[in-house]
């Protein structure tokens, strides 16, 4: 079984987003599939005064999906670098930009263990209405250069990275759903 990192930098500790609830979605359904063994690389440590039932590690260890937070590692030279070894890493999933920069760092520092493992990033959506955000999308868009495919979630960020450059046969769109509301006859589907 192949195990693939999710990199990701939640919202909030004490709230969850669209990439958190993908991702809790997402890995219990990888799991099941018997192919692959998710671990969560979480980029945030926790708040000790938000509920705990709330929070996002506790949320995803509650579906039996491995979570290594960033409190837990271990700050030294070698471990961080031997850190994909060690955890039997196949592939790094990274989900939103601050996991896209860590990750984009760490291939930096340690290439012959981060910078050989096959790179794919979700795109959850850019935010541009300031200059700094600005930059931020431009500094995105340098690290998904280097991944191997960038899934988007809508047909319009399919196309922006394209005309960024982006070869359109490593851009694919999957559009998030939210199975649990139809399930429960919360919401209708409603035909295009």
């Amino acid at each position: 079984m192949k195990r693939v990192m999710q990199a990701i930098r939640t919202v909030d500790a004490r709230q969850t987003g669209g990439a958190e609830e993908l991702l809790l979605l997402l890995c219990p359904a990888l799991k099941a599939g018997g192919r692959f063994s998710p671990l969560i690389l979480l980029l945030r440590q926790p708040d000790p005064t938000a509920d705990q039932a709330k929070d996002f590690g506790n949320r995803a260890r509650a579906l039996g999906i491995a979570v290594l937070p960033l409190q837990a590692l271990r700050w030294r030279y070698r471990w961080l670098r031997d850190l994909p070894h060690g955890m039997r890493v196949s592939a790094i999933h990274m989900h939103g930009q601050r996991a896209n920069y860590f990750i984009w760092l760490m291939r930096r520092a340690f290439p012959r263990t981060w910078g050989r493992l096959p790179l794919v990033a979700t795109v959850h959506g850019w935010v541009q209405d300031n200059f700094v955000r600005k930059v931020v999308t431009r500094l995105e868009f340098a690290t998904l250069r280097e991944c191997d495919h960038a899934i988007t979630v809508s047909q319009q960020q399919r196309a922006t990275l394209i005309a960024q450059g982006f070869e359109p046969r490593r851009v694919t769109v999957v559009r998030p759903g939210i199975p649990y509301l139809a399930a429960g006859g919360l919401r209708q589907h409603t035909p295009e």
